[in-house]
């Protein structure tokens, strides 16, 4: 037999028997798995509509406990009636209304703690005893124990229809344990009828009871006569339970719809509502569940016959083509010759033309990989930008790429088969470094200098590697070297930038500290008249206590206890306030080289800033208020540097309100934001528009020539951004200014810092 007709029988086998195989089994397993989708989706409809019912029945439960825990119904339950209407005809209208709005009910009826019907929707049963209405005289004796009551389906009495009764107990005192009534309502049955219509034929819905009876079906004609409570859906149910499925099918063929899909839902019951133990099926006829998988049968066999015939058909021009193999290896072969290394024989049978084909293509794919390795390695050699060196064990130079040519001014012919110590400064140290690099395999970024032509050193990088065949023998050592000299002339640069520029910074904050004492002696300077008066107050008390200690010693020879004790008092406490008020002005005035943040209190630093003002802004009949926070927490920061701060605003405040008819100064401090706001206000005139951009900017003031320098505010607010703080200010032109001073509480919380958020209003000067 010819191969391309070997080949051509042997498809041809395999279609005929392997396709339809393949399509019958297919398809069965299609069948399945849609079957248990489809039982598994109408599953899903029969748990929805269970619990559909479960929640209609748990809302009736829900309305006739609302209505026994009414309160005014409680009232009237317990109330004495002596007039000549009746208990119901006073709450009839009510009652029709608690009807409508809740259930739907049947009937709901209201009955004392004698059986008494007290009044119903169903008139003649009003005055009647509840024992005259078994189910509903059932539900009674559970409700008058005290329990809420709902039944299975019933039949209430002759005439009347199905119905689920549901009871409630009424309590006196709204909530006492005393049991003065019960209101028991006959839900009406059509609610759950309607559920079960909502799923549409020719699905057949059944509600089953705990004993099997159902009890009711969504077919509108069966609904209309007497069910077969004994129905053969019990069968089905109790079947599947045995084997724990909730589907499954019935093949009885006797059914009036042939075989039936079965599935059911049990009822869970929804809050208080725990059920009646029903349950819930749903019977479809197989040939219509199954219409769409029998309609794809139909068609996947028509398919297949067309197909199969369609393959045998063309299987004889695809053994003819089969029939090439050793044309098209000849072909790929002269392809190869060419140069395209690329090209590959598809051949891929079993004969010995296949096993030449697999042999040859094994062969063009180490030539390729062979190739292209050669030249990629060309490549990248040519245009790196190191200086590469291929090293043989021996220490003799095996290769150089172009840049390392370059660098040293060699011919590549000239360097070649030369030691390696030939372009490094130290050739021993070099050889050692060759045998380092083999124990340890490589390095990385090691300084060395090359020797070029003209034996002039030049400073590298150097990176190492070496290169082990399969047992781990060592065939080259790979060196790559990158010129550092200019990277060596920058790094002098930068370090005698990086010099000059620690020297720039040094000096400048030293001026920056002169700077910032001199704002501070400036300030005493203001302060000085103050400070004069706070000492001389002291000292004149300290004089004529003095004097009063002379006068006794004249009058008396001896001088008691008793009489020197208190002026002795005097004295020491006038001592303490200068004592006092000049270690504050020598801490003050104390020139700061480092700042040191510790945790400060706020309160206390700004009474201790009050004693260099306070005898001041009264010689110049200036107010001071003060509205302190007594709950301000600790804040972290340098107290000299705060302190200055609140210095340069108390003096600018000082100087607004100098010339002021209104000289008033408020000083206030509180918590915000995990930060403490020292706040100063003054009535002066205020700062213009134009002005007030420039309020923190150095050497710049509103004050004459002699009477400021211009760099208190500017200070200020350097010290308030090196505490992570914020200093603003706000001015209207004829009421007043105000500067803010915010500081973290903590040094790692960071306040914004806007400098250019100021406000300004304009109003009447």
């Amino acid at each position: 037999m010819k191969f391309a007709n070997k080949i051509t029988l042997s498809i041809v086998v395999v279609s005929i028997i392997g396709v339809p195989a393949l399509v019958v089994g297919t398809f069965y397993s299609a069948r399945e798995l849609l079957k248990n989708n489809i039982a598994n989706s109408y599953l899903q409809i029969a748990q929805h509509q269970m619990h559909s019912i479960d929640r209609v029945l748990y809302t009736a439960l829900r309305d006739i406990k609302m209505i026994a825990e009414d309160e005014n119904l409680q009232d009237l339950m317990q109330e004495e009636w002596q007039s000549t209407q009746t208990f119901p005809e006073l709450i009839a209208t009510d009652w029709d209304e608690r009807t409508f709005l809740t259930g739907p009910w049947d009937q709901l009826m209201l009955v004392d703690s004698f059986g008494r019907i007290l009044i119903s929707t169903d008139k003649r049963a009003i005055g009647r005893s509840i024992e005259d209405y078994p189910p509903s005289n059932t539900a009674f004796k559970h409700t008058i124990e005290g329990t809420d009551y709902y039944s299975d389906q019933v039949l209430p009495g002759e005439g009347q229809r199905e119905t689920v009764i549901f009871s409630a107990p009424i309590r006196a005192n709204r909530g006492d344990s005393t049991i003065i009534g019960a209101v028991i309502g006959h839900f009406a049955w059509p609610v759950v009828a309607q559920i079960l219509d909502e799923i549409a034929p020719p699905v057949i819905v059944d509600l089953v009871n705990s004993e099997g009876s159902v009890i009711a079906r969504s077919n509108p004609l069966l609904n209309e006569r007497s069910i077969d409570r004994q129905d053969a859906t019990n069968e089905f149910i109790e079947a599947f339970g045995k084997s724990s499925k909730q589907a499954g099918v019935n093949n009885d063929n006797n059914h009036e719809y042939g075989a039936l899909l079965v599935v059911f839902a049990d009822q869970n019951g929804l809050f208080g509502y725990k059920g009646s133990g029903w349950k819930l099926t749903l019977k479809v006829p197989l040939k219509k569940a199954l219409a769409p998988v029998n309609a794809l049968a139909r068609h996947v066999t028509v398919l297949t016959v067309v197909v199969m015939l369609c393959v045998i058909t063309v299987l004889y021009f695809v053994g003819r083509l089969l029939a090439r193999p050793v044309e098209r290896l000849t072909e790929t072969i002269e392809e190869v010759s060419r140069g395209n290394l690329s090209v590959q024989a598809d051949i891929d049978t079993r004969d010995e033309v296949g096993t030449l084909a697999i042999s040859f293509n094994k062969m063009t794919e180490i030539l390729q990989r062979t190739t292209v390795s050669k030249d990629y390695v060309d490549n990248i050699l040519k245009t790196m930008p190191g200086a590469l060196f291929v090293i043989n064990p021996n220490g003799v130079i095996a290769r150089a790429n172009e840049a390392a040519l370059t660098l040293l001014g060699y011919q590549e012919q000239a360097l070649v088969g030369q030691p390696f110590s030939t372009v490094v400064c130290d050739p021993y140290g070099k050889h050692l470094e060759v045998n380092d690099l083999i124990r340890d395999g490589v390095i990385a970024s090691n300084e060395q200098r090359y020797l070029d032509k003209g034996r002039n050193s030049i400073p590298v990088l150097l990176s190492g590697s070496v290169m082990r065949d399969d047992e781990g023998r060592v065939r080259n050592i790979i060196c790559i070297a990158t010129d550092i000299r200019d990277r060596l002339i920058y790094e002098e640069k930068l370090r005698k930038s990086t010099s000059e520029l620690e020297s720039t910074n040094q000096a400048l904050s030293l001026a920056k500290n002169q700077l910032i004492h001199s704002a501070k002696m400036a300030s005493i300077g203001e302060l000085s008249a103050g400070l004069a008066h706070e000492i001389n107050q002291p000292l004149g008390a300290i004089q004529l206590n003095a004097e009063l200690i002379f006068s006794i010693a004249e009058e008396e020879e001896v001088i008691s206890r008793e009489a020197i004790t208190p002026i002795y008092t005097k004295i020491t406490g006038q001592i303490q306030r200068i004592t006092k008020i000049v270690q504050h002005l020598r801490t003050f005035s104390r020139d700061e080289q480092s700042v040191e943040m510790e945790p400060t209190d706020i309160r206390l630093m700004i009474e201790e800033s009050l004693i260099l003002f306070s005898q001041r802004l009264r010689l110049s009949n200036i107010v001071l208020h003060q509205d302190i926070s007594t709950v301000l927490p600790s804040v972290e920061c340098c107290k000299i540097q705060i302190e200055q701060v609140l210095t340069n605003l108390l003096s600018n405040a000082e100087h607004a309100v100098s010339k002021e008819k209104n000289k008033v100064i408020w000083i206030r401090a509180y918590t915000e934001n995990d930060c403490v706001i020292i706040e100063v206000e003054d009535t002066g005139h205020g700062i213009s528009s134009d002005n007030l951009s420039r309020v923190f900017d150095p050497f710049f003031t509103t004050k004459g020539v002699g009477e400021g320098t211009g760099l208190g505010m500017s200070i200020s607010y350097g010290i308030a951004c090196s505490h992570n703080g914020r200093l603003s200010v706000e001015s209207k032109l004829g009421i007043g200014t105000t500067f803010t001073l915010s500081l973290p509480i903590q040094q790692n919380v960071n306040v914004h810092i806007d400098r250019g958020k100021s406000t300004v209003t304009m109003g009447a000067s």
